[in-house]
């Protein structure tokens, strides 16, 4: 029987345990700046499911027992924090996270206009690592990250005027990307190549169409693309002089499986072919097994011409009706 006994009791030591170890780890270092008497009100240990990153959180409450004041979390990497909430009980006031040597992590506090500052910071525990400021609702308004050596990796800016801005840069300080939208809603990403200058590949949104094109390595255009929200594709490839060769119109086809899964291919339905100079001279048309010619059946078509070009998908989405659908902080 005292066995039986004995078992039982063994979680709630631990806990009990848990609970003063937090306690004595957190004893003065507390994330508020005004720090708050809790001792004397309730707290309920709550085990943290695996795949969180914490292993055990002390929550301490009002004195009615219903609104969560202050979270001591012990993390699984060995780390120490403490929340501090607003009197909502659930919108953070402050935050602080160190390491086992006591070094930060990250800290973070409820600004006066209610936006949310973090700052996080390398193993020193100085360093800067990122700083980010979102909105009441935890929508971004600005991040910076740099690198361990100070210099700047990404900047992100987004305004009120539904206008925003990122870039992107290598450890080299070189330019990487950039990804900006204007007050339209039109938005443009590009991609550089290692010199931070030359484009790579530049992706464009506006009004139901994806704009893609795609450089050589000296800067000149190869390709450009046209993605509809229909799921049309049109592409244009250009030689080096900068004069169009061929234009490709491609329609979705769909194969739907018995497991309700589909796979996405396009069929070839028009076909451009450029002369001198970037003269039109042939158009053909298409059956809908986008191989056999409907018209224009003169000489054959060279199969460089009909062939599917392998392609990087854009990264920008399909703009909608509203050109802020994406950017839902404003």
């Amino acid at each position: 029987m005292r066995k039986k006994i004995l078992i039982g009791v063994l979680p709630v030591v631990w806990i009990v345990l848990a609970v003063l170890v937090v306690r004595t780890a957190w004893s003065g270092s507390d994330a508020s700046p005004s720090v708050l008497d809790t001792h004397s009100l309730p707290v309920r240990a709550d085990l943290r499911p695996s795949d969180s990153g914490e292993s055990l959180r002390l929550v301490t409450y009002t004195a009615d027992g219903l609104t969560p004041v202050k979270a001591e979390v012990s993390y699984a990497n060995g780390d120490s924090g403490v929340l501090y909430f607003m009197p909502d009980g659930t919108t953070l006031k402050s935050e602080k996270r160190v390491r086992k040597d006591g070094t930060l992590v990250k800290v973070g506090e409820r600004q006066k206009n209610e936006d949310y500052a973090t700052t996080e910071y390398y193993e020193d525990g100085k360093s800067i690592a990122e700083t980010k400021l979102v909105n009441d609702i935890g929508y971004l308004i600005k991040l910076e990250s740099f690198f361990a050596d100070g210099s700047v990796h990404v900047l992100n800016q987004v305004n009120s005027n539904g206008t925003s801005k990122k870039v992107v840069y290598s450890a080299a300080g070189k330019l990487e990307l950039s990804d900006a939208t204007d007050g339209g809603g039109v938005r443009r990403v590009v991609y550089y190549r290692e010199d931070g200058v030359t484009a790579k590949m530049k992706f464009v949104a506006e009004s139901y169409e994806v704009d893609a094109y795609y450089y050589r390595a000296d800067g000149t255009l190869y390709e450009e693309r046209t993605f509809n929200s229909a799921g049309d594709m049109d592409v244009k490839v250009y030689d080096r002089d900068g004069h169009a060769l061929y234009e490709q119109s491609w329609v979705p086809n769909y194969t739907t499986y018995q497991s309700g899964s589909y796979k996405q291919d396009y069929l070839l339905s028009e076909l451009t072919i450029f002369g001198g100079n970037g003269a039109k001279d042939r158009k053909i048309t298409y059956a809908q097994d986008g191989k056999t010619i409907v018209s224009d059946g003169k000489s054959p078509v060279p199969a460089e011409y009909t062939r599917q070009r392998p392609f990087v998908t854009p990264t920008v989405p399909l703009p909608t009706s509203s050109p802020y659908d994406h950017y839902p902080y404003y």
